[in-house]
């Protein structure tokens, strides 16, 4: 192994360690080790909570899409974009509330709000079903990247139980305080990763204005098959009769509607349980905005929208093209035409990394550590938040009501232990399906969107229609999902993604027409009262003020608009608004016209998430202070 990449690798894993052991102490309580005592700071939050919330989807599968089927890889960049409008929804509301009666897990909060025991099971469940599949897909990664860069001298499996190791002493050591700083420093890696991949793909591709010469030639190319390089430029189809995952060769078929909810689905990540103990965890609601706003909306999806981009786009006349290659039109063959393109993996950025590995060791040095990065701030976040679920939950709720402090920290490091073992197991033995079952955890996830609308908008949704909606979406997922169908399929008249509609839209309208049916047919006055105590309470420190409430139909009618037309079905509008695909001179700005509607939406974007978060102030600090009531809830 190349002397630079083991002694990049020791430092960033040794670092991770001493951070950790940095927490460490022996007087924590459990607020302290679950939430980080409420008290992370300004910059420590916003960078930790942004590390969480760019994933491998962003690092490895835009270029790999881009390189697959062209620009229209390119929406997945609006995941991050799609994420930050929902926490702006939710987030100070769920501050709020945890702050206000001391709920250290979302189940406690739950579980008090709806008055039911069994909404805090099923929260419980939610989350096991959330956090293995999810934990095992980054533990993959990370071991499929180890194995690549060390030439196989350690193989994918044991290189990922090495990793996930190093993620339970730092988790272990010191909690929440640990993860956050930890993420904070993988934050300024993983933007410099970023950066620096799209720099050497813009240096290797002779420039913006060579990659533009080199995209209108290749649009004008036309072969017969499915490899159409037209296909390339352009949204092909806005819904498919068929389905949109084939189990058999594990080929997506792409559409408009399956773009929009596969993006959709990404919510899951903010909406999951495990989630919302880091928006218990910040001091005050301060970094919300500048988090949801400039960080991600602004510089993240700007790196997405360009220099990811650029890295998968370029990649075309790198090499990796054969047609592009054959017809002579290529800038280099820098890359090898051998990547494989139909899958949500790291082989282009693994390409890119082994090919100026010889030239460049400590440049391949600070890509391999960006993207370890990546992996091992999500991990690492949703292993420590649902350990403390399971310690808080289970341990303390179910087996042992006065538990001390103490015995709750070790339970909790105990679950860390435990979930990561789960994980590697299912990475060991199940890693073929391990992408299945996390796209299946994920939309899961998504279905906690209702919930969270019922707590902080809703008052009048009863727990009986929340509760059939968790139930209800959980049935159409196994349905419509391709995890659902490696059981049920050979029973099913359709495909996993029926009408290249993605399994998580499926359900949600299933999981929103239910709890509205229900809601409508039976009502509790008794029930309704309490409810409505907590939601006058956010009314009163989280609301719209009076002066905006008139605002609030405009911002709902244009986000549906901005959703509808930025990435979803209406983005095929953008095929050639600005410019005919095969027809290079009609191109606006000298740009694909599918790249510049993009450029355009995240722009529209960015003024629409300060618009909700500051001109709204959904996520700006109240001159109201929150009157704590209990400093913990469980201790009730």
């Amino acid at each position: 192994m190349n002397y630079w990449i083991f002694g990049f690798l020791s430092i960033f894993w040794i670092a991770s360690i001493a951070i950790g052991w940095k927490f460490k102490s022996s007087e924590q309580n459990v607020s302290d080790f679950l939430i980080g005592k409420r008290k992370l700071s300004f910059f420590i939050f916003i960078f930790a909570i942004t590390s969480i919330l760019i994933t491998n989807v962003n690092f490895f599968s835009q270029s790999s899409l881009n390189l697959d089927i062209g620009f229209m890889g390119s929406y997945l960049a609006f995941t991050v974009i799609i994420t930050s409008i929902v926490s702006i929804f939710f987030m100070k509301k769920q501050w709020v509330l945890s702050k206000r009666f001391g709920y250290i897990t979302p189940a406690e909060m739950y579980g008090d709000y709806f008055k039911s025991k069994l909404f805090q099971y099923i929260i419980i469940l939610i989350s096991i079903f959330f956090i293995i599949p999810f934990v095992g897909l980054q533990l993959s990664l990370s071991g499929k990247l180890l194995s690549i860069i060390t030439e196989n001298l350690l193989s994918p499996v044991i290189s990922s139980w090495i990793i996930g190791l190093i993620i339970c002493i730092y988790v272990g050591l010191g909690g929440t305080n640990s993860v956050a700083h930890n993420n904070a420093f993988k934050f300024i890696i993983i933007i410099f990763g970023l950066i620096i991949l799209g720099l050497i793909s813009y240096n290797l591709s002779g420039g913006f204005m060579s990659l533009n010469q080199t995209l209108a030639k290749l649009s004008q190319l036309k072969e017969s098959g499915e490899a159409n390089t037209i296909s390339l430029f352009y949204i092909p189809e806005i819904i498919n009769s068929g389905s949109g995952y084939n189990l058999e060769n594990e080929k997506i078929n792409w559409s408009g509607s399956l773009i929009f909810g596969f993006v959709v689905s990404t919510i899951g990540i903010f909406c999951s349980p495990a989630f919302s103990m880091w928006c218990f965890s910040s001091e005050s609601p301060k970094p919300f905005a500048s988090q949801q706003v400039w960080v991600t909306t602004f510089l993240i999806g700007f790196i997405l929208i360009f220099f990811v981009t650029f890295v998968g786009v370029s990649a075309h006349i790198l090499g990796s093209n054969s047609i592009v290659n054959d017809v002579g039109i290529n800038v280099s063959k820098f890359l090898s035409e051998n990547i494989e393109k139909n899958n949500f993996d790291l082989n282009l950025f693994a390409n890119y990394g082994m090919t100026i590995k010889e030239t460049s060791p400590w440049l391949f040095s600070i890509l391999v550590i960006s993207a370890f990065a990546v992996l091992q701030s999500t991990a690492a976040a949703f292993i420590s938040t649902t350990a403390g679920i399971f310690s808080r939950d289970v341990y303390k709720k179910i087996f042992n009501p006065k538990a001390s402090p103490q015995s709750e920290i070790l339970v909790t490091r105990l679950s860390i232990l435990l979930i990561a073992i789960v994980s590697l197991i299912l990475v060991t033995f199940a890693d073929k399906i391990i992408w299945v079952l996390n796209s299946f955890s994920i939309s899961l996830a998504a279905q906690m969107l209702i919930p969270l609308i019922a707590i902080c908008y809703v008052p009048w949704f009863t727990k009986e229609a929340v509760l059939s909606g968790l139930i209800g979406s959980f049935f159409i997922l196994i349905l419509t999902d391709p995890a659902g169908h490696l059981i049920l399929g050979k029973f099913l008249p359709w495909g996993p993604w029926p009408l290249t509609i993605h399994s998580s839209i499926w359900a949600l309208m299933v999981n929103l027409g239910l709890v509205v049916g229900v809601t409508y047919i039976k009502q509790n006055p008794i029930d309704r009262v309490h409810r409505q105590k907590y939601f006058d309470y956010i009314e009163d420190q989280a609301g719209i003020a009076h002066s905006n409430r008139h605002l609030m139909v405009t911002a709902l009618t244009l986000g549906v608009f901005l959703i509808l037309f930025g990435f979803g079905p209406g983005a095929s509008i953008g095929n050639s608004l600005f410019g005919i695909p095969d027809d290079p001179s009609t191109w606006s700005f000298g740009l694909p016209s599918i790249w510049v509607w993009q450029i355009l939406f995240w722009a529209f974007f960015v003024g629409y998430t300060w618009f909700l978060a500051y001109k709204l102030e959904l996520s700006t600090e109240s001159d109201k202070e929150v009157v704590s009531l209990s400093d913990d809830y469980g201790q009730k």
